[in-house]
C-alpha cells in the first residue's frame, strides 16, 4: 500500500546532540522522521508524542504519528490521530486517506468510503483515494461504483498497475456489471 507523500520542510538529522530541554517540536519531528525512515515505527511514535507535547496544534505531526501507528497496525489510534489532524486542518486530504485505510482494514467499509470521499473532495486527482474507495465499494457490492472509481484512477494515471489489476479482479468477480 502506498502512502501519499507530504513535505515538512527541512528534515535533516541534527549533527550535534540536542541539549536537554532545548528541543523544539520540529526537532522531535525530525528525529521521529529518522526513526520512521528506518522502519522503527515505535521509536517514531515516541518522538512524535514529544513533538505533540510541545505543539498540540500541528496537524502534520498527528498525521506523521498516524502513519507510524498504521505501520504498527494500531488502527483505532490511527483513526484518533487522523481525526485530530482533520480537526486542525479540515481539508487535509492525506489524513482522510490514511483514516480511510484504517477503517478499511477494520472492515468499516462505509466509514472508509466517506473518508475517501473527503480525500477526493479536497484533492480531485488523488489517484490512490479512487483506488481504495473502489476497493471499499467492491466490498459492499457497489460494483458499478467500484468500476467508476477504478476507471477514474486509470484515467488519472493510465500506467497505475494497481488500478488496472483491481479493475481486472472486479471483472473476474462479477463479469458484466453494467
Amino acid at each position: 500500500f502506498i502512502l501519499p507523500k507530504i513535505s515538512f520542510g527541512q528534515n535533516q538529522i541534527p549533527l550535534e546532540p540536542l541539549k536537554i530541554g532545548t528541543q523544539t517540536s520540529n526537532d522531535w519531528v525530525v528525529l521521529g522522521n529518522s526513526k520512521f525512515d528506518t522502519k522503527d515505527f515505535s521509536g517514531a511514535i515516541g518522538y512524535y508524542n514529544k513533538a505533540i507535547e510541545l505543539d498540540s496544534l500541528n496537524a502534520e505531526v498527528y498525521y506523521r504519528r498516524a502513519n507510524a501507528r498504521f505501520n504498527n497496525k494500531e488502527y483505532p489510534n490511527v483513526i484518533e490521530d487522523c481525526s485530530a489532524a482533520i480537526k486542525l486542518k479540515s481539508d487535509f486530504s492525506e489524513a482522510y486517506f490514511v483514516r480511510g485505510n484504517s477503517r478499511q482494514n477494520m472492515k468499516d467499509f462505509t466509514g472508509s468510503i466517506a473518508d475517501y470521499d473527503n480525500a477526493i473532495r479536497g484533492k480531485p486527482d488523488f489517484v490512490e483515494a479512487y483506488l481504495y474507495r473502489g476497493n471499499s465499494k467492491q466490498m459492499v457490492k457497489d460494483y458499478l461504483g467500484a468500476a467508476n472509481d477504478f476507471s477514474t484512477a486509470i484515467s488519472i494515471n493510465p500506467k497505475y498497475p494497481e488500478a488496472q489489476q483491481s479493475m481486472g479482479d472486479l471483472h473476474r468477480e462479477v463479469g458484466d456489471f453494467s
